[in-house]
């Protein structure tokens, strides 16, 4: 039986290799560049092939009364306003993508849209995932 297989980066994916980790790391960067790259170390520092972040734009996902979300603090925050401070600046692409290269790490990333995949094409992000919440946007995905 004949094993198909895929390439990620410089790894191989399939029947027989080993098994291929991704650290999600999606908007748990908060915004803040340093923790960003503090989190691609903590990844490859713990072996594992590649690190995941999210690409979108609050802008196309929500609106501005989305309503609000209830912190574990007990703090009432905005989701709009929650979900604006975790975009993924453009500009951080090229960057993180050269350190974690750096870090022998695989670059990888969710789009949540048609813009954001085509801005991850630009880039020749090695793969990208599909948004789970997308799962069936027929556009997306083609």
């Amino acid at each position: 039986m004949k094993s198909d297989k895929i390439k990620i980066g410089n790894k191989n994916v399939g029947e027989n290799d080993p098994c291929f980790i991704i650290a999600e790391i999606g908007i748990n960067h908060d915004g803040d560049f340093n923790k960003a790259l503090q989190l691609i170390d903590i990844a490859a520092d713990a072996k594992t092939d590649a690190v995941k972040f999210q690409l979108f734009n609050t802008e196309r996902m929500y609106t501005i009364n989305s309503g609000n979300y209830i912190t574990a603090g007990g703090k009432k925050e905005s989701i709009f306003d929650i979900m604006k401070k975790t975009e993924l600046p453009l500009s951080w692409i090229p960057k993180l993508m050269k350190y974690c290269k750096k870090k022998g790490i695989i670059f990888l990333c969710t789009a949540c849209d048609e813009i954001s995949s085509n801005i991850l094409y630009k880039y020749k992000c090695p793969a990208y995932k599909i948004a789970s919440a997308t799962l069936t946007h027929i556009p997306l995905i083609e």
